[in-house]
């Protein structure tokens, strides 16, 4: 099959964004879509929050300066992709503060963009662990099953995400899960369970999820030049970071080349 080629560098899809639980959270990189839970339903992110502070209030001022300076710096480098050099930061924030949610966090997303699954999804168990009830984390998880191709556990523990979270989640994360649950059906030879899912948008929708999934299901079926279409007819209405989100997960599936 052609691939399409792309000029980003994107390792791998867009994870759910980064706890952004500590003072230092507005450094974080954000994807384009709203991906933040509604904040009177973030619970568990707040005690998370109260215990990232608390991490840090520890602390002397030395030291807390310094952690905060290599979180911000590591999370900037990851946002730039220059992966070894966030890499480099994040280690030595995380030898001062090991469980802090936004080191775990931060450590998991480098080890996504390096494809080191295995090590990835140690640090999202982690804050799992840690910091339970958290959709962020969940869907990371999940994720990790996705970017394996394991097409049927990813979309049980999708289906699960959204009965579990589907309240505290906006539009345009519950669009996302939605699109992967799409792709998930494609991969397992479900074509009619897809397009359903894809139908209950429109070409109207606040986002590209219809001609994404389009996309998707003429990839499914070979038909490149379609797909090719459905695509560049999305880039023409919708803002490039919106589109990039879905086009991640097309990248997931193995139908474009990211470059």
């Amino acid at each position: 099959m052609m691939k399409l080629r792309h000029t980003r560098l994107l390792a791998v899809a867009a994870l759910a964004p980064l706890l952004s639980l500590t003072t230092v959270s507005d450094t974080h990189a954000q994807d384009a879509v709203n991906l933040e839970p509604k904040p009177e339903t973030n619970e568990a992110g707040n005690t998370a929050a109260k215990n990232g502070t608390e991490m840090l209030k520890a602390l002397d001022e030395e030291t807390r300066t310094k952690f905060i300076g290599l979180l911000r710096e590591g999370s900037r480098f990851l946002a730039e992709k220059r992966v070894q050099e966030a890499l480099d930061k994040l280690s030595d924030a995380e030898i001062i503060l090991p469980d802090h949610p936004d080191v775990l966090n931060l450590k998991g997303s480098v080890f996504v963009n390096i494809r080191d699954f295995d090590r990835a999804a140690e640090y999202f168990d982690r804050v799992k662990e840690l910091y339970p009830g958290m959709w962020q984390t969940d869907f990371n998880r999940v994720e990790m099953d996705f970017v394996r191709d394991d097409w049927a556990t990813a979309m049980q523990k999708f289906d699960k995400l959204l009965s579990e979270y589907g309240e505290k989640l906006d539009a345009g994360t519950l669009r996302l899960i939605d699109f992967k649950i799409a792709i998930c059906h494609l991969k397992l030879d479900q074509p009619a369970e897809a397009k359903k899912i894809i139908d209950k948008y429109g070409y109207y929708d606040s986002s590209p999820i219809f001609y994404y999934g389009n996309a998707a299901m003429a990839f499914q079926e070979g038909n490149d030049v379609g797909a090719s279409e459905w695509i560049r007819n999305a880039k023409e209405i919708y803002p490039a970071q919106q589109n990039a989100v879905f086009e991640d997960s097309l990248f997931e599936a193995g139908w474009l080349l990211m470059l």
